[in-house]
């Protein structure tokens, strides 16, 4: 173990060593053109780095951020940014202090009473300290990958005289006075030792007891939003050692604390409970310590791996809201992305539909959320304008129309966190229908703090016989060509929407697999929470504080008119016709509590295309504990 520590904590200074160039003290970001007010928040927001950290290595035209991009990102958007330049190995306090006169600097450039406070790794514990010297400057403290309750990396190389004297001789008297050299300030005080003992689990938990803050939860859970003297605590982090094969940084560090601590629920260098800070805005993201902040070079996971600048972003986004700062009337303009859109409607006749979260709609495979324009056609079809109407906050959110449940409830998850930013709240109710069903219960799984409720509405919970049936052309000559259709009709679908089909994924057998009785089966055994452990048996209620409720139709054809008439067809597949909606059969869309189970609807009457049913929608929203 010894041995190994000495290797990885060695190749982690060289790593970081080869990418020194020049900065110095506070920087800034003057965009040269604005394109939103999404980003702009009350307060500046002012940047903190961890160990070996800078400000920029090298010129603001050819240079390296610590933060990369995401400034200049956030600048032209609206926001008023700053990165602090501190020792790269000292302790809390004395990177604290250096904060403080940073923070002061900012307050005297901008005019403004308070600043928002991010701080990456070590930077985490080193905003804590402005708020524990100064709290009447501070606004926000949002820790991203925080060493909030310490690394045991660190415990363990400080246990290990040949780690730490190696490391003092090459990063405390080569690696980071050239770092302060080339920054302008090789005054900046350095010590590896200070740096690791602060960095500790043993530290870090001194320096907790001696200055304990209600934003610091007792477990793996989440602390206190809003502390006592009024300033708000976020933390996010990630869980993945290994995102990106060209990223070679995610070699030299993946190891580090899967060694330490002998699991994987960690960043490569950070374990997961230890970052938890006030409100978790989620602590699984598909990301490495170095991911979080976007390094190295953009470099980050292709799949299901979230954009650093879309999260930064979104999060200065939830700054400007916090404290319900916006008139609520104002919400109705607020910036939404192409996938998640908010419905606005004249006029509210009552307060009916009023839910305490907002409700968030995902539509099933081959959905959307509006095909065409002014005479466009809605996937649920007038059900959210009168929900609108009613007193709602409604969102349609826009995901692959054809891939597997994990990869769209990805996508979910970011619109999900997006409208989170937008609105204030802390958490949102789910509805989604047919594959809209295993995507909303995939965020469920994944971020339960940030879930109210989730409604499955004639979805395949155990999968459809339809699905297996098709899926029989597997390795066939078939195969290819079925396979290539459907993908471009699930392009067509995404341009029908005015948008570019290469901003979707599209996987056609993908999607098919998730919704066959077998894909379903072992999406079961991840994500159980609210699925029946019997034939057609309802499930739990409720789990891990999120409210669980399903409906669905049982009848193939309802209109001879409609189109969907075709689901005749699709129905003899299943159970000769009976007991089914066409494409789902009853028992296997029964999820936690059954509203109704046999209304005379097929599978498009449900949400709404063909017919509408929206009294059935507002009797659902109508739920006073959501």
């Amino acid at each position: 173990m010894k041995f190994k520590i000495n290797i990885f904590a060695l190749s982690l200074i060289i790593g970081l060593s080869s990418m020194a160039a020049s900065a110095s003290g506070l920087q800034t970001v003057n965009p040269r053109y604005v394109s939103s007010n999404y980003a702009k928040t009350k307060y500046p927001i002012v940047f903190n780095h961890g160990m070996f950290g800078f400000t920029r290595l090298g010129t603001s035209s050819f240079g390296i951020d610590y933060f990369y991009q995401i400034l200049p990102d956030l600048s032209r958007n609206g926001a008023k940014v700053y990165a602090t330049q501190v020792s790269p190995l000292e302790s809390t306090q004395v990177r604290g202090e250096q904060l403080l006169q940073q923070v002061d600097e900012v307050i005297a450039l901008t005019g403004s009473p308070k600043v928002n406070l991010i701080g990456h790794s070590h930077g985490g514990p080193t905003i804590r300290y402005i708020e524990i010297v100064a709290p009447t400057k501070v606004a926000s403290l949002t820790a991203v990958a925080g060493a909030i309750k310490g690394s045991k990396i660190a415990d363990d190389i400080l246990s290990n005289r040949g780690a730490n004297t190696l490391l003092t001789i090459f990063s405390q008297h080569i690696l980071a006075p050239v770092i302060t050299l080339l920054e302008g300030n090789p005054s900046l005080p350095l010590s590896l030792n200070n740096s690791l003992q602060s960095v500790s689990e043993k530290g870090a938990a001194e320096f907790n007891a001696k200055y304990p803050s209600a934003a610091i939860p007792k477990d793996c859970g989440n602390g206190q939003k809003v502390t006592a003297n009024g300033v708000y605590h976020y933390s996010w982090t990630g869980t993945a050692q290994f995102t990106n094969i060209f990223d070679v940084m995610d070699g030299v560090i993946s190891t580090l604390a899967p060694l330490s601590y002998k699991n994987l629920d960690n960043d490569g260098l950070m374990n997961r409970c230890n970052t938890h800070y006030g409100q978790v805005v989620r602590d699984n993201y598909r990301q490495t310590h170095l991911d979080e902040i976007n390094h190295v070079l953009g470099l980050r996971g292709i799949f299901f791996a979230p954009n650093p600048l879309a999260q930064y972003r979104q999060h200065a986004n939830r700054l400007k809201l916090q404290g319900f700062l916006l008139l609520a009337s104002t919400l109705s303009t607020a910036y939404a992305s192409n996938n998640a859109q908010k419905v606005t409607v004249s006029k509210v006749n009552s307060d009916y539909a009023k839910t305490k979260y907002p409700v968030v709609f995902v539509h099933g495979m081959a959905g959307f959320i509006r095909a065409g324009d002014v005479l466009g056609l809605d996937y649920w079809y007038q059900i959210l304008p009168d929900l609108a109407r009613n007193g709602a906050n409604t969102w349609a959110t826009r995901v692959s129309p054809f891939n597997s449940t994990e990869v769209r409830g990805e996508q979910l998850a970011q619109q999900v966190e997006e409208i989170l930013a937008i609105t204030g709240s802390q958490k949102v109710n789910l509805i989604g229908h047919s594959h809209g069903g295993p995507t909303s219960r995939y965020v469920a799984g994944i971020m339960p703090t940030q879930v109210a409720s989730v409604t499955a509405v004639g979805s395949p919970q155990k999968g459809s016989p339809v699905a297996n049936i098709i899926l029989s052309i597997e390795g066939t000559p078939l195969q290819g060509p079925l396979v290539s259709v459907v993908n471009l009709f699930s392009k067509a679908i995404v341009w029908a929407q005015g948008l570019n089909p290469k901003e979707l994924p599209h996987d056609a057998l993908a999607g098919g697999k998730s919704l066959t009785i077998e894909g379903s089966a072992l999406f079961n055994s991840k994500f159980p929470m609210g699925v029946g452990t019997t034939v057609c048996g309802e499930g739990a209620y409720q789990e891990k504080g999120i409210q669980f409720y399903s409906f669905t139709g049982n009848t193939a054809v309802t209109n001879l008119l409609d189109l969907d008439s075709a689901l005749l067809g699709t129905s003899l597949l299943i159970n000769a016709g009976r007991d089914n909606d066409g494409l789902v059969p009853r028992c296997s869309a029964k999820f936690g509590k059954t509203i109704r189970d046999d209304y005379r609807w097929n599978h498009l009457d449900e949400d709404c295309v063909q017919f509408f049913h929206q009294i059935q929608y507002k009797s659902i929203v109508n739920i006073p504990i959501a």
